[in-house]
C-alpha cells in the first residue's frame, strides 16, 4: 500500500504486468487442459478400438460405430456421407447447419455396386476439419 501512495504510476505497471502475467498462465492452463481432455477421449476410442481388434468388444454393441462415426447422412443424391467422430461440431451443430460440411476433408469417396438393390450406392467418409 506505501507503493501506492508513494509512487501510483509505478504500482500501476507492476500491477498491469503482474495482471498479463496472471492472464497469460491461466490461457496457457486452460490450452493444457483442453489438450489433456482431448488425449483422454483419444485414449479412450483407441482402447474401444483395440478392444474391437483383439475380439473382446461386439459390434452388436454399437459401441465401436458410435466411437468412429458421428454422423451418417444420406443426400438428396441417394449418396452415404459418413462423417468420422471428432468434437468440433455437435451432431445438432450439423444438422441445422449442413455448410459446416463445406469445411471436411473428403478421406475416401468411392461407388460399391449393391446386387440386392441392382445399383451403385456412393459414399464418402469425411472428417469436419478444426473451427
Amino acid at each position: 500500500m506505501k507503493l501506492l501512495k508513494d509512487n501510483p504510476d509505478e504500482f500501476n505497471n507492476t500491477y498491469l504486468k503482474l495482471k498479463n502475467k496472471i492472464e497469460l498462465k491461466n490461457e496457457r492452463i486452460s490450452k493444457i487442459n483442453l489438450e489433456l481432455s482431448n488425449d483422454l477421449v483419444n485414449e479412450s476410442r483407441l482402447d474401444i478400438i483395440n478392444n474391437f481388434i483383439n475380439n473382446t468388444a461386439s459390434v452388436k454393441d454399437g459401441i465401436i460405430i458410435k466411437t468412429m462415426f458421428k454422423l451418417i447422412i444420406v443426400t438428396p443424391d441417394n449418396e452415404l456421407l459418413i462423417i468420422l467422430n471428432v468434437d468440433t461440431y455437435k451432431i445438432s451443430e450439423i444438422l441445422n447447419d449442413f455448410t459446416i460440411l463445406d469445411n471436411a476433408s473428403v478421406l475416401i469417396d468411392k461407388t460399391h455396386f449393391d446386387k440386392e438393390l441392382n445399383k451403385n450406392v456412393k459414399y464418402k467418409v469425411v472428417i469436419i476439419d478444426e473451427k
